[in-house]
């Protein structure tokens, strides 16, 4: 049972990181903040992700913090800073014991979601580490970084397979849902797919003319085989067959770039954040939409809970929104508080 309450791993935690990065500034993404032409706030979130059992979401901020919150109450939970310099990806395991981070100081966290479990610190990338995901097994865990490379990590073993190919760094991995597939974005404007047991490259997607930014592999049904869409720079989104290496569907409608794109856990929705703020959740081999919003900042993670009935939002403007939908309808996103509940002090009474 996860011990929140208790605070244990995340008191450690807080001690641990407070005391290697007391004196540190928190930086920002020189790539983003030269191609955006703007600063990107250190409160920005980049990465958002609910646990499988839908108890909880996380997220990861410039300032290299770590938010927890519990979803049913929509109540924070935690706000520990975890890395030097942001908190680039953040994953729970589908087991909902460890959370994963990949953080701006080249390191990877696992951390422990109940006291019988330890901390992992993975350091094998040299460079800033922006993406992380969990096998089924919830051992094992793939991580890019900005180093070009990817890692197959064995946390039993606390040891990483290397994965080598891509020219520019890499943004974004996936794996699909039965853990034969892994792909990985990259700033060289390609998709890479990787066979996790041969640790060979077997598909490279390119098409895109701009960096991806994000990758995403559907749930394969009797109607339809696994599918993989990505989101890049160049203010498209694009849906691909990983067998035959093609594009399937290209949209290309968007004003601004495309920072993320998700498929919910059916495969039949695909949602959308851009970069001016417009959300949308939409049939993607009809085009319908089924919602639209628009958020006031740039959108960075989306993430479908496993039941496929809530959606979580981050923005560059340091805000995490929820949507849930009820009687068949998406409700309007109300955002998750930023800081914890101020309990309010019982009053005596008085004895005359």
């Amino acid at each position: 049972m996860f011990q929140m309450k208790q605070g244990v791993f995340f008191a450690v935690l807080c001690v641990l990181t407070s005391a290697l990065y007391a004196e540190e500034t928190p930086a920002l993404d020189p790539v983003a903040v030269s191609l955006r032409g703007k600063p990107i706030p250190v409160t920005a979130f980049k990465s958002v992700d609910i646990s499988s059992d839908g108890k909880y979401v996380a997220a990861g901020n410039g300032e290299g913090k770590l938010f927890l919150w519990d979803l049913e109450r929509q109540e924070l939970l935690q706000n520990n800073q975890v890395h030097e310099n942001w908190t680039f990806d953040v994953h729970f395991s589908p087991d909902g014991k460890r959370l994963a981070t990949a953080g701006g100081d080249n390191l990877t966290f696992i951390l422990p979601m109940q006291n019988d479990l330890f901390s992992i610190r993975l350091g094998g990338h040299t460079e800033d580490v922006h993406g992380v995901r969990f096998f089924n097994n919830s051992n094992r865990l793939v991580t890019g970084g900005d180093d070009k490379n990817v890692r197959i990590w064995n946390l039993d073993q606390q040891k990483s397979d290397l994965l080598e190919g891509h020219t520019l760094q890499v943004t974004a991995v996936a794996i699909n849902k039965n853990d034969t597939l892994i792909a990985s974005a990259s700033r060289d404007k390609s998709i890479r797919l990787w066979d996790p047991e041969t640790l060979t490259e077997v598909g490279l997607l390119e098409g895109h003319t701009a960096d991806v930014l994000s990758v995403d592999f559907s749930k394969p049904t009797k109607e339809d085989p696994e599918y993989l869409v990505s989101a890049s720079y160049d203010k498209t989104v694009r849906i691909w067959d990983v067998k035959a290496n093609t594009v399937l569907k290209t949209f290309d409608s968007f004003e601004d770039w495309v920072f993320a794109a998700r498929f919910d856990p059916a495969g039949k929705w695909l949602a959308i954040g851009v970069g001016n703020g417009d959300f949308t959740i939409r049939n993607w081999k009809t085009d319908d939409l089924i919602f639209q919003h628009k958020f006031p900042h740039d959108i960075s993670g989306i993430d479908f809970s496993d039941t496929g009935d809530q959606v979580v939002v981050s923005t560059s403007g340091g805000h995490v929104y929820l949507s849930k939908m009820l009687q068949g309808f998406w409700i309007e996103p109300v955002e998750l508080p930023l800081s914890k509940p101020t309990s309010i002090p019982r009053k005596q009474n008085s004895s005359n």
